[in-house]
């Protein structure tokens, strides 16, 4: 532990037993750590010779990394990060937060990937820190060689301020995935696609006290002798933990598993069948009924056979993260209902008679019954009979675990009445719920959920950060003719990476969603959007003009009056006294028609006075008759 930058300490347990008096004791002079301080982190496990135990020390901007290695001689582990070529001086600038220990090319040597980011915010986006490249330091045999994102195969960048993360095997293939979490940002799982050139050993062990994987540890030695080491609390990163299940390569014939459990206990396994995960309970002798597939089919094993094991799908190799591609409404299937967690069983003799009184048996800690989402799911008359009663229910575990099936309703009208319901919740619990309701067929779902984004993107008081993490879906679903709604959401988000997707629709064919992405850049509020109307503007005033010509430019005027300083509101006013009769008649007839929101006669008075005369003598309705609605701000 480091604390104010007084250097890191080790604390020891006295005979690994924990909570007595004097059970930890301050072992600190036997590590070399050097000038550590500021430390974010600390792992261990096997990294310079497969077999002792070493530290691996993460440390703020301007210090190096710290490897420690156990010596037979004071200091008893002692300072290899040099010699192991772990860490150099082009590394002081980096900012190194959590270490990710990993096998990731199944050599049978731990890697070790770094996570880097600055506690500076970035200037254009104050909520998210600045960013720096991962490190990710490939082990050759104790040695280290750094190698780029680019040279283990991920083409996009992960530009992220990165904070922890861990590996596990995703897709119970046989090689171990990463998913990196980052500070207000999102996260990225990264499926390993390393060709498989040797068979593997899984396994699951399950330990009389129940402690969820921690404190294993594990010896592989293969039938020619050599021997190598694995514990389970080298998952560990910054506010990370990762697979509890065991990963060893198995190029070699294995000729004997030894499990050190929590207790102290031990045993040893042998013949254990390969590319599989095995599940072992502690003091269970090892059969064929504790083979365990944990893919996303469960596979029956049966005495001298082996089936063909059915691979997980993988997403596409050049697919980019994003919210929807974590988070998808859940399937109304056994397997995956069952793994849901809530508390208290609720108990159903009958088909009740309304839906309505199923609901009311549901409160906080009411468990999640699997006919209901089933029936929530499928049934048009049910899903929409609950979907209404949510509006009355407070948020709840149990209200959203029951969400994905009514977002899977047939009936568009049933998944649409769900998203308005949840709208009033305000948590942002529900936003990656309802991200892959953004492309649903139906405009007004999709529009429901974009309303539901401009009340969470305009609540400022309770909500979190993480609200904007839906923004790249949300311009994703664009598309090439948008419903308004979606640019409305855009331009409520107030966020820099709204501005470019607006701006492509400014000379959009369609004139509704040219004007919308108008106003929605005044909503905006990015100064980027400033220039492109003023173009507008000017040529409206050099060309004939036309209704549809006059509408536009309104629409601008009311996002400029927004984004424009003191000076630019002079300069607009100037602009308006300058237009010729005909072009500000048209703009009153324009006004005159159709509801611009945000525009009040007000706003083109001074050019209705500079042409007082001519309009008068047009054929206007009176003054008084402009002013058809109350000043509305988008």
């Amino acid at each position: 532990m480091n604390a104010n930058n007084t250097g890191n300490k080790v604390y020891v347990t006295h005979n690994s037993v924990f909570n007595q008096s004097n059970s930890l004791r301050d072992k600190s002079n036997v590590f070399d750590f050097q000038t550590a301080t500021g430390s974010h982190s600390a792992i261990y496990g096997p990294l310079v010779d497969n077999w002792h135990f070493d530290l691996l020390v993460s440390h703020r901007q301007g210090h190096l990394q710290t490897l420690v290695a156990p010596s037979q001689r004071p200091p008893y582990f002692q300072n290899v990060t040099e010699k192991a070529k772990f860490s150099g001086e082009h590394d002081r600038y980096l900012s190194v937060w959590g270490n990710i220990v990993a096998d990731l090319n199944n050599d049978g040597w731990l890697d070790v990937v770094s996570r880097t980011g600055e506690l500076k915010p970035e200037a254009d986006t104050p909520y998210l820190a600045r960013r720096q490249p991962d490190v990710v330091a490939m082990n050759t045999g104790g040695q280290f060689r750094q190698v780029t994102l680019d040279e283990m195969g991920i083409v996009k960048s992960l530009n992220y301020s990165g904070r922890g993360g861990i590996s596990a095997d995703f897709d119970n293939d046989g090689d171990m995935d990463l998913f990196l979490s980052n500070n207000n940002d999102a996260g990225q799982l990264l499926i390993n696609r390393t060709p498989k050139i040797s068979d593997w050993l899984g396994l699951e062990l399950i330990a009389d006290t129940h402690t969820s994987g921690l404190d294993t540890a594990v010896t592989i030695e293969y039938q020619d002798g050599t021997r190598i080491r694995r514990h389970s609390n080298s998952r560990f990163s910054f506010l990370s933990y990762g697979d509890k299940r065991f990963l060893v390569p198995a190029a070699k014939p294995v000729r004997e598993i030894t499990i050190y459990w929590p207790d102290g206990s031990s045993s040893q396994h042998q013949n254990l069948p390969l590319n599989e995960y095995v599940k072992i309970e502690q003091s269970e002798e090892l059969s064929i009924a504790s083979l365990m597939n944990l893919g996303l089919e469960k596979i029956e094993t049966t005495i001298g056979t082996k089936e063909e094991e059915v691979e997980a799908p993988l997403p596409p190799a050049d697919s980019e993260f994003s919210l929807a591609s974590a988070f998808t409404a859940l399937p109304a299937s056994e397997q995956d209902i069952s793994t849901l967690f809530l508390t208290k069983e609720l108990t159903l003799a009958h088909e009740p008679g309304s839906v309505a009184a199923w609901l009311y048996q549901l409160d906080s800690g009411a468990l999640f019954n699997e006919p209901l989402f089933e029936k929530l799911a499928t049934d048009p008359d049910a899903g929409l009979a609950f979907s209404r009663q949510l509006e009355y229910r407070p948020p709840g575990n149990t209200m959203l675990a029951y969400l994905p099936a009514l977002f899977q309703n047939p009936d568009p009208e049933v998944r649409e009445q769900a998203v308005n319901a949840i709208s009033k919740w305000q948590i942002d619990a529900t936003i990656p719920m309802v991200i892959p309701l953004l492309t649903d067929d139906s405009d007004a779902v999709k529009c429901a959920v974009n309303q539901m984004m401009i009340g969470l993107f305009e609540q400022t008081t309770t909500l979190s950060d993480h609200k904007w993490l839906a923004l790249p879906d949300m311009i994703n679903a664009l598309g090439g003719s948008p419903a308004p709604c979606q640019l409305q959401a855009l331009g409520a988000s107030g966020h820099h990476k709204a501005l470019r997707p607006l701006l492509s629709f400014l000379n959009h064919p369609d004139l509704i969603t040219a004007m919308t992405a108008r106003l929605a850049l005044g909503q905006l509020r990015q100064p980027g959007g400033f220039l492109p109307m003023a173009e507008d503007l000017k040529m409206y005033a050099l060309t004939d003009p036309d209704e549809n010509s006059a509408r536009l430019s309104l629409s601008s005027i009311v996002s400029l009056r927004k984004l424009a300083s003191n000076q630019q509101l002079r300069e607009l006013g100037e602009w308006l006294t300058s237009l010729s009769t005909e072009h500000v008649e048209m703009l009153l007839i324009t006004f005159q028609r159709y509801n611009t929101p945000g525009l009040g006669l007000a706003t083109l008075q001074e050019a209705v006075k500079e042409h007082l005369k001519p309009l008068r003598q047009a054929v206007l309705l009176p003054v008084n008759s402009y002013v058809h609605s109350p000043t509305l701000f988008f």
